[in-house]
């Protein structure tokens, strides 16, 4: 996926959603850009886990009514999955949780 980085804090417009999908975009967020290039410039592996919180002004059934509190409702639902798979993916590598 192509995660593209948004000036928040406030959410994309349906017309911005759409232009960044024609440069490539498949998830839009606010954070971790300057992070992932800090970390480029030092030459230090990266990878990161996004949980999107909606499918983006616009473009799902309920994106009429977007709001901060249902992303971050959505986004702490999706944390519990993503950890776990996160841990199998170390635990399978051999690294400890720990």
């Amino acid at each position: 996926h192509v995660y593209a980085r948004s000036i928040g804090p406030q959410f994309e417009t349906p017309a911005e959603v759409v232009a960044l999908q024609r440069n490539g975009a498949t998830c839009v967020g606010m954070t971790f850009v300057p992070e992932v290039r800090l970390a480029a410039e030092r030459e230090m592996p990266m990878c990161a886990v996004v949980i999107a919180g909606n499918w983006g002004a616009g473009m799902g059934a309920d994106e009429d009514h977007l709001d901060g509190d249902g992303v971050t409702d959505v986004a702490q639902a999706g944390m519990a999955p993503a950890w776990q798979a996160l841990v199998a993916l170390l635990n399978h590598l051999g690294i400890s949780e720990d």
